[in-house]
């Protein structure tokens, strides 16, 4: 990991989740790991901020996503809006593939789902 890469847990301890991002080159990605929810708002606000102004092409990595909410949806959503073309969602759990087909983001953002 360079120092440019974020790492951020939320400061409740009791919060299951993570999101890390990683900045290289050409593209940026952002690892989602454990339950992504309402206690993660303040890093995934700040993880989108530092990816946005990247500008690169994203790869949201949720393959180790337990449990995701209306807030992990908004991070996707935002990073769609902003970088219109460039977002991916790399190896979702079937969670999270209804839940994109639901909220209707396979329509902004390419899914690819992994190989069973």
């Amino acid at each position: 990991m360079s120092a440019s890469d974020l790492s951020l847990v939320p400061s409740d301890s009791a919060a299951a989740g993570e999101v890390s991002v990683l900045f290289e080159p050409r593209r940026t990605v952002v690892l989602l790991s454990g339950e992504v929810d309402h206690a993660m708002e303040p890093e995934l606000r700040q993880a989108a901020k530092a990816v946005i102004n990247a500008g690169n092409r994203v790869q949201v990595d949720t393959r180790h996503v337990q449990f995701i909410d209306s807030i992990g949806l908004a991070l996707i959503a935002r990073l769609a809006a902003s970088l219109p073309g460039r977002v991916s969602v790399l190896h979702p759990p079937p969670h999270l593939e209804l839940l994109l087909e639901v909220a209707q983001l396979q329509r902004v953002v390419r899914v690819v789902a992994s190989k069973g």
